[in-house]
């Protein structure tokens, strides 16, 4: 997918923000508190169907922001998670990894599990950890302070452990899985040049 087929979205609706108090309008925009990503402008299909004509983010914004909107405002906030609203957080938690660690989250065997439940929102996939599928609830500062300033701020802060990382969303917290730690870079280069002729040995060394 070439970089004009992709597009730059909100992660957090801005719908789910509107109810910000205007303070905090004033310190952050509404792109630093909903969080940018990229995400692919292009038809979706599937085994020659069309799924989604506009793409990922049309495909989020119809079965994911509905349930992130009702967990953010606090006049509209559930007392009860329903399975909408946890897979929403999920597609949200590996959105936010995107987002900061990029490819080196999605191409991985987590990341591929992680994208198949984004086209799978009604329910839980087998294959997604127990610890993934709950959330933890609380209650946030309804108006704008200097201490409380990070919550209003950054929409993610993201805790990365042994196969899971720990993301907190405002008053929520819940898990996504990952396959190896984004925070160690990935390899720039390989210790040796690969052979142009397919059975010719190159015993060339680091060290000449």
């Amino acid at each position: 997918m070439s970089f004009e087929e992709m597009t730059v979205e909100h992660i957090l609706p801005k719908r789910a923000l509107k109810s910000d108090h205007r303070t905090v309008s004033e310190v952050y925009s509404i792109n630093q508190r909903s969080g940018l990503t990229l995400l692919c402008g292009k038809m979706l299909s599937y085994k020659g169907k069309q799924i989604s004509a506009k793409g990922c983010n049309s495909w989020k914004g119809r079965h994911f922001d509905k349930y992130l909107e009702e967990q953010v405002q606090p006049h509209t906030r559930v007392r009860k998670l329903h399975t909408g609203h946890q897979v929403a957080l999920f597609i949200l938690g590996y959105l936010a990894l995107y987002r900061r660690y990029g490819y080196q989250v999605a191409l991985t065997k987590a990341g591929a599990l992680c994208r198949q439940q984004f086209f799978n929102p009604r329910d839980f996939l087998n294959q997604v950890p127990k610890a993934c599928q709950f959330a933890f609830m609380g209650s946030g500062p309804l108006e704008y302070t200097p201490e409380e300033k990070e919550y209003w701020g950054e929409p993610f802060d993201i805790s990365i452990m042994k196969d899971l990382a720990l993301i907190r969303m405002r008053s929520s917290v819940f898990y996504v899985p990952i396959s190896r730690d984004p925070r160690i870079p990935l390899a720039t280069s390989i210790p040796y040049a690969p052979s142009k002729y397919v059975f010719r040995a190159d015993f060339s060394t680091l060290v000449e």
